[in-house]
């Protein structure tokens, strides 16, 4: 009987998760008013030291970015390697004509 009850938990947890992308989905992760909205993170599902790159988002949807990542790079793995890429080194976040980005520091 106790097996239900966790299975009932487990789906209502990834109906309430779902429910919240199609919320959230509406809502861009990277509008912003001012560039103290803006933070920078991972792109995609590795970082930059296993060979990722970071993008900027809406600093009020950290939460909800991360989830979803985590969902999406569940089964992935990722490369033992420091990246080159320009976002891990040199960019600030700002907002940009109403959106988060990256902008190169030097």
């Amino acid at each position: 009987m106790k097996k239900w009850w966790i299975v009932l938990i487990i789906i209502a947890a990834v109906i309430a998760f779902l429910l919240s992308i199609l919320i959230y989905s509406s809502v861009s992760l990277y509008n912003c008013k001012v560039d103290e909205d803006c933070i920078s993170v991972t792109a995609g599902c590795c970082g930059c030291n296993h060979g990722g790159s970071k993008t900027s988002i809406n600093q009020k949807y950290l939460w909800f970015y991360e989830k979803k990542r985590d969902l999406e790079c569940v089964a992935r793995g990722c490369l033992m390697m420091i990246s080159q890429d320009w976002s891990c080194w040199s960019s600030e976040p700002k907002c940009v004509n109403n959106k988060c980005q990256l902008v190169k520091t030097n």
